[in-house]
């Protein structure tokens, strides 16, 4: 894959570090120094802005990559192409801004109910809101030029080592959970203007405009895929992410608590996902400009059998020693009942990963309509089960219904690519890694447990490791995996030499 491995790897190491960083906050410093309901609301406001920005940019993300080709020209800073995209992420930001303000009293009642107190707290919403969003479109931006790495860390890992230095300061006394909350906007914008500078230093933060290129086909063209990806993204969140949402919004903040820590231990299941998508997504919108049928069907394999191969590795590790896990937590058996929130979510993202970059594969195509449609369908029936299932399964409702979305969804996009361009991404080795998977687990599960729980899951852990890598090796399931072992092989030849 050439660009695409050297950025995924480069971005999965990158998105690993945050994960250990994120287990060291989730798993330990927010259950022992938060109670549930400080740990809920922290949450809640987090992840329903992360649900938020997306449609709040009126769907300025989508165009950051799409047209970018359009706009290229180094020597006159792309056309005005960054001042555009900015001029109307902040329109759409400031709208929302203006819409909460509005009816913030509605939904401060609302919420009183279930949140008491802590519903104080969800004015930090709007802050945090702005912040990600122009995050998101800087991130984008700066993905054209292959200049991921920095944004990426400033966004995972900064944000991480802040909040978690926050919690450690409440702990110690010198901040109040007010501080924290305001402590936590902070960081965001903190992030928001590193970026900035970086994109200085690396002369690629261009407000230049130049009115005699931007025509009025392209924006109306720019317009209609906007239009679009605003759309598209109300339904992405409301078919993928609602379900935090729902849950502090039908139970409380204590389930949010506990849907947080499975939902974030499921989670790093998808993170091979979001490196790999990162970096395919400019070689796809270039692909797509050049009409390389080839290059996408390439793409689309690898893709499909690299994350199929990472994320099954990752579901079947956590689920080994679950248990374990929890046994070692601070406070771990109040959040006890997240335990099958990780199976069912883990499932539904081995569904996504296995299917592979399919959804920027049609959204860079001239068909990217078709995920706004599907998204749009999806979104309405996930809706639908959570308000079936939540009242009847609690947590565990909210996690099947976004499994059920999740796996429907791509099935969809499966279904659609074959049909439109006779793609699909499995192979022979999409088989052999479940056969790989299963024997592995099965092996490592039935080995003796032993009395203490974290020599257990090291135990554990360690053998399924071995096993499921080494079989991978043996069967070359994945050439791209065996050449890069083959090629650190072959740098500590060279070092020792």
């Amino acid at each position: 894959m050439g660009i695409i491995q050297r950025q995924g790897i480069n971005l999965t190491i990158i998105n690993y570090i945050g994960v250990v960083l994120g287990a060291v906050n989730m798993l330990f410093i927010y259950p022992k120094i938060l109670s549930s309901n400080e740990f809920g609301i922290f949450k809640f406001v987090t992840q329903t802005a992360q649900m938020l920005f997306p449609f709040a940019l009126l769907g300025v993300s989508s165009i950051s990559i799409r047209f970018f080709p359009n706009f290229k020209n180094e020597h006159n800073g792309h056309n005005g192409f960054l001042t555009l995209l900015l001029g109307a992420a902040s329109t759409g930001l400031a709208l929302f801004s203006i819409l909460v303000y509005f009816f913030y009293p509605i939904i401060k009642e609302a919420y009183t109910a279930n949140f008491g107190e802590y519903v104080q707290y969800l004015p930090y919403l709007v802050p945090i809101t702005c912040c990600m969003g122009l995050i998101s479109v800087l991130s984008g931006y700066s993905s054209n030029f292959q200049r991921m790495v920095v944004p990426q860390s400033l966004n995972n890992l900064f944000i991480k080592l802040c909040t978690g230095a926050l919690c450690l300061a409440l702990f110690a006394g010198w901040l109040n959970f007010s501080n924290l909350m305001l402590g936590l906007a902070f960081s965001y914008l903190l992030v928001l203007a590193l970026i900035v500078l970086y994109l200085k230093r690396e002369r690629l933060f261009f407000l230049t405009v130049n009115p005699d290129f931007i025509r009025r086909p392209l924006l109306k063209t720019m317009g209609g895929y906007m239009i679009f990806g605003f759309f598209g993204n109300i339904s992405t969140a409301l078919a993928l992410q609602i379900d935090a949402f729902m849950v502090g919004t039908m139970i409380d903040l204590k389930s949010v608590a506990t849907y947080s820590i499975g939902f974030f231990i499921a989670d790093t299941i998808d993170i091979p996902r979001r490196s790999i998508e990162t970096a395919a997504s400019p070689v796809l919108a270039q692909a797509w400009k050049d009409n390389n049928i080839t290059e996408i069907k390439n793409i689309y394999k690898k893709s499909s059998l690299n994350l199929l191969l990472a994320g099954l590795f990752i579901l079947l590790g956590i689920w080994l020693s679950v248990d374990n896990l929890f046994e070692i937590m601070p406070n771990g058996e109040k959040y006890m009942a997240g335990k099958y929130v990780i199976l069912f979510l883990g499932f539904g993202k081995i569904m996504d990963l296995a299917t592979g970059v399919n959804a920027q594969i049609i959204g860079y195509s001239s068909y990217f309509r078709f995920n706004f449609y599907a998204i749009l369908a999806l979104a309405c029936f996930n809706i639908f089960c959570n308000l079936l299932l939540i009242p009847h399964f609690q947590l565990i409702g909210a996690a099947l219904a976004t499994m059920v979305a999740l796996t429907l969804f791509n099935l969809l996009k499966l279904s659609y690519i074959y049909y439109r361009w006779h793609l699909q991404p499995f192979s022979r080795g999409s088989v052999v890694i479940l056969a790989i998977g299963a024997g592995s687990y099965t092996v490592a599960y039935f080995l003796p447990d032993v009395l203490n729980p974290m020599a257990n899951l090291i135990l554990k852990s360690f053998v399924f490791a071995i096993l499921y890598i080494g079989a991978a090796l043996l069967f070359n399931v994945s050439p791209d995996m065996s050449n890069l072992v083959k090629g650190y092989i072959q740098k500590i030849r060279n070092y020792y030499e």
